[in-house]
């Protein structure tokens, strides 16, 4: 009996296309841990521009203060060149004490006084005029020891190149004063040697023309007003203070 033959050998299957290179091994891969360097970050433009807006508004106004300012000092000069202003003066011209008493009341001494005073004011300019508000006047011994009296001097105007006297009446009623004070008044003006002292406190304005000023503070200060010499016509000196504590001329 014959042997069956042997089958014939299986051939390979053929290879697919790109086998050879996916067996191929993969090249090593390298990683940089080095960061990127960033560029450095502007401010937005919106700030930069605000920024710069306020600077010029801050320029302007500096430089239109500046010129307002330069404006009012060359203004100023020209109107002291023109007008020349001088201060106005004061003087008591008379003093007269037409009563003065002292009552005693449980041992207690009160003063009665009625008082005249006469004041002279003075302009001296050619172009300036004044206007005076209502001035309070207080009258008292020097030192302001004894109170002799209050009054008011109603609003009036001063022309230029003017001379007003100004009449004021004060007095006092029955005011306490200390025993010691009132005795040495007394005998003050027994002999005629009473010595007071005046005060204005009011305000005034300047006057050029139909173009009048802001009113400001002014307080007038006579010292040393003595009867014997108010009778021989012997002005007691006078200060007049700005504002109440500037002075501004002294007059004697």
């Amino acid at each position: 009996m014959a042997n069956p033959a042997a089958p014939d050998p299986i051939s390979p299957l053929p290879k697919p296309p790109g086998h050879e290179q996916r067996n191929k091994p993969n090249p090593p891969r390298s990683v940089s841990f080095t960061q990127p360097i960033k560029p450095p970050r502007r401010p937005p433009r919106g700030k930069q521009s605000c920024c710069l807006t306020c600077c010029i508004c801050c320029a302007w106004t500096f430089l239109f203060f500046l010129i307002l300012l330069l404006l009012i000092i060359l203004t100023s000069t020209v109107f002291y060149m023109w007008a020349q202003p001088q201060s106005p003066q004061f003087h008591v011209e008379r003093l007269t004490i037409s009563r003065l008493d002292l009552t005693q009341k449980s041992d207690l001494t009160y003063l009665t006084s009625r008082i005249d005073l006469f004041v002279s004011a003075v302009n001296m300019n050619d172009k300036i005029g004044f206007q005076y508000g209502p001035t309070k006047v207080f009258l008292s011994t020097s030192k302001e020891i004894v109170n002799l009296g209050r009054a008011t001097i109603p609003s009036f105007e001063q022309r230029p190149n003017n001379l007003t006297i100004v009449k004021v009446r004060a007095g006092v009623t029955n005011a306490l004063v200390p025993s010691a004070e009132g005795q040495r008044l007394m005998e003050k003006f027994r002999r005629n040697e009473v010595v007071l002292s005046a005060e204005l406190k009011g305000n005034v304005r300047m006057v050029v023309g139909g173009w009048k000023s802001q009113s400001f503070d002014v307080q007038v200060e006579c010292n040393n007003i003595a009867t014997s010499k108010s009778a021989s016509g012997i002005d007691p000196q006078c200060e007049i203070l700005l504002l109440g504590w500037i002075p501004v001329r002294k007059m004697s």
